[in-house]
């Protein structure tokens, strides 16, 4: 009896419950199945039970792309949670954790052994909510009973310990498809081994989650090409090939040392082709061209600091159309951003979206009202900027524009604050007059 207790703790990563895991056919679109609860012997049995029930496999499409599971687990048996892992990535089952789900310990493993596979395709398939949780840390033997265990099972509890924590390794270093890359890279194993218990490494950041290759879903894209964007992309997209370098990484500090990192080269049939100077600049190359169009980025580019390239390597505005490679829209983002913290809706455009809005303008100088009228708003929009025209009675226009810069308001830097009972309000920074519009 001791000896089976000793090896099932061995065997586990710290659970604070011994409740087994619930698989249920999901209510939502983010996946097929889920998996509530602890992980516990016998686990693995049930999930290809209601797998078999659900699951289309690639024979009947191209792809096993939509068989999918949510996962909302502490952790719990290393051995069942191996099994599990395994058959994910051998069955092709894509992972998910949706939102405000948590995901730990083995069943963090789990989660990154997601995939899907087709007669012709195979590709690395998991994804977490911006607003999930995914912590990983080491096994270790939890020793819950006050009774001694004798020395003669110690040496086989050692080994199988070691077969677990190798069975980890294996599924960790095991090539992702169609790549050389292993499904867990080097440094986030590395991460996990150093963390013990409670104390949980989280994939939390922008950084973190494009390091690891960890897709992330429920964020808005944003909807206007910024510089930051712009910086921001070229620096992550060498930064994420490397390791997690990038936590320092700031659009604000490097202009304001006055360098021009952000150049507009070209601009043509709605293409615009930008240079992006990498803050690892200096005595060796690291630049980027950033082609953008209908809001989307593509990059290639040369870091000599680290010998990595972006797209099909160094470009110049002659090849960068030939050379560059679609950029992931999580690098538009500031690498040490919270995830959670990402925008769920529109926040980087003004709130106003569809043309031919009636309401009512009015401009402030200080708490004097200077105007009052009816009006009507039109929206103009290109990938690098949005304007908005609100129409006056007498024929006048005020205009907002919001650029890749900032906010122009009538040809002037401006600020959008915030006004209750308004859809958007903004503060001519020269003038000081505050112009609003509300339905």
């Amino acid at each position: 009896m001791r000896f089976t207790l000793f090896l099932v703790m061995i065997a586990a990563f710290f659970v604070t419950s011994s409740k087994a895991a619930v698989f249920t056919k999901s209510k939502s679109d983010v996946c097929v199945l889920r998996l509530d609860g602890d992980i516990v012997a016998g686990d693995f049995q049930r999930f290809t039970s209601v797998a078999t029930q659900y699951f289309e496999g690639s024979e009947s499409q191209e792809s096993s792309a939509n068989d999918t599971i949510c996962l909302n687990s502490p952790g719990g048996s290393v051995a069942e949670g191996i099994k599990l892992a395994t058959a994910f990535q051998e069955m092709g089952v894509g992972t998910r954790i949706a939102e405000n789900d948590g995901c730990y310990s083995i069943c963090a493993i789990m989660f990154m052994m997601g995939q899907a596979q087709g007669a012709e395709v195979k590709f690395v398939n998991r994804k977490m909510h911006m607003k999930a949780q995914l912590g990983f840390h080491r096994p270790y033997m939890l020793l819950d009973s006050p009774k001694l265990v004798s020395a003669r099972v110690l040496p086989v509890a050692y080994d199988i310990a070691l077969e677990s924590l190798t069975d980890i390794m294996l599924l960790a270093t095991s090539r992702s498809p169609w790549s050389n890359i292993p499904m867990i890279k080097p440094d986030l194993v590395q991460l996990m081994l150093k963390h013990i218990g409670d104390d949980l490494f989280l994939i939390d950041t922008v950084e973190k989650a494009g390091r690891f290759d960890i897709d992330v879903f429920g964020y808005q894209t944003p909807q206007q090409v910024t510089d930051d964007q712009l910086f921001y992309a070229c620096e992550n997209s060498f930064h994420w090939q490397v390791g997690l370098i990038g936590g320092d990484t700031d659009y604000e500090k490097t202009k304001a040392r006055g360098d021009e990192t952000v150049k507009l080269e070209s601009e043509n049939d709605g293409v615009s082709i930008f240079n992006v100077t990498s803050d690892d600049m200096g005595y060796s190359e690291a630049s980027c061209k950033i082609r953008v169009e209908n809001n989307t980025i593509a990059a290639c580019g040369y870091n000599e600091m680290y010998d990595v390239v972006v797209g099909g390597g160094a470009c110049d505005t002659q090849d960068v159309n030939e050379k560059a490679y679609a950029i992931n829209d999580l690098a538009r983002f500031k690498p040490s951003r919270k995830l959670a913290t990402l925008p769920s809706n529109r926040q980087d455009t003004a709130p106003v979206e569809r043309k031919g809005n009636e309401g009512t303008c009015f401009v402030f100088s200080g708490k004097k009202k200077l105007d009052e009228e009816t009006c009507e708003v039109e929206i103009d929009k290109t990938p690098l900027s949005t304007k908005y025209s609100f129409l006056w009675p007498s024929g006048n226009k005020t205009m907002l524009q919001l650029t890749r810069t900032g906010f122009l308001l009538n040809g002037e830097d401006a600020r959008i604050i915030e006004n209750d009972g308004y859809e958007i309000c903004a503060v001519n920074l020269k003038t000081m007059n505050l112009f609003c519009f509300k339905k």
